[in-house]
């Protein structure tokens, strides 16, 4: 099974709908601010692989933009609102996590707000080894 990880090595699993451990972007919204983090995807099952994965953010909005962007060499590639990250090995094999880069932009004047309805939605093709 795919999860969201803080970490490389599958540590800090981001909440999955009871609000745990959510994905945090802390700014001034009164002038708008962009909030860039490695984020990983990873693999949890031994006898599972995922390809094309997908991941898009659901309930962003004009107030609050989620983007997605690669890993180039440690720093962002090109931001877009969904990314195909490619295929995700067995757990325990090499690439069975794919960092990848989250970006959320909050539009200026916007009042102090705890958004806690943005989700990530990932899609693949789930193929037994």
């Amino acid at each position: 099974m795919l999860h969201i990880y803080a970490n490389s090595n599958k540590t800090g699993m981001f909440s999955e709908g009871d609000g745990s451990n959510p994905d945090v972007a802390t700014g001034n919204g009164t002038t708008g601010f962009t909030a860039d983090r490695a984020i990983y995807i990873g693999n949890d099952s031994t006898v599972k692989r995922y390809e094309n994965v997908v991941i898009t953010a659901v309930n962003d909005d004009a107030n609050v933009d989620i983007k997605f962007a690669p890993d180039v060499a440690g720093s962002p590639g090109t931001f877009s609102d969904s990314l195909n990250v490619g295929n995700i090995a067995a757990s325990g094999q090499s690439g069975d996590v794919v960092k990848i880069w989250r970006r959320v932009i909050v539009a200026p004047g916007q009042d102090s707000q705890n958004r806690t309805n943005i989700d990530y939605k990932i899609t693949a093709v789930e193929y037994a080894i």
